[in-house]
């Protein structure tokens, strides 16, 4: 792919993204949610790259779910190994803000498991 071409990819991932509808009129906000600090921050770096800065990165519950009901957040990306992945996404779901799960190695298994836990999708 040509670089014009990559660079318009990026820019309408990007814009897409910053684009999404928040609640009670707060401004879009992207959450980053992992047991792993690293990963965390592997991840901001990632969306930093693309023009989304200053995403809110949590690991517990408590703390998404805060985050979600004060209406701070329009997308969660959740970790595939979160250690209460399914719990989160639900909390999530209920206070109206979709999930993506991210995996390092994407299987049917998985695949299903985060669906049927209500994730709009799965990326590698």
């Amino acid at each position: 792919m040509n670089e014009s071409r990559k660079a318009s990819k990026q820019q309408a991932t990007s814009t897409a993204l910053v684009a999404l509808p928040s609640r009670a009129g707060h401004a879009s906000r992207l959450m980053i949610a992992s047991d792993a600090e690293p990963e965390r921050a592997r991840w901001a770096q990632r969306t930093e790259r693309i023009g989304l800065v200053g995403a809110a990165q949590v690991s517990g519950i408590d703390e998404a779910r805060d985050l979600a009901r004060r209406g701070a957040v329009a997308l969660a990306l959740v970790s595939a190994s979160h250690s209460k992945r399914a719990e989160l996404i639900s909390c999530l779901a209920e206070a109206g803000v979709g999930t993506v799960v991210i995996s390092d190695r994407v299987t049917a298994d998985l695949a299903i498991d985060v669906m049927r836990e209500g994730a709009l999708d799965l990326v590698c």
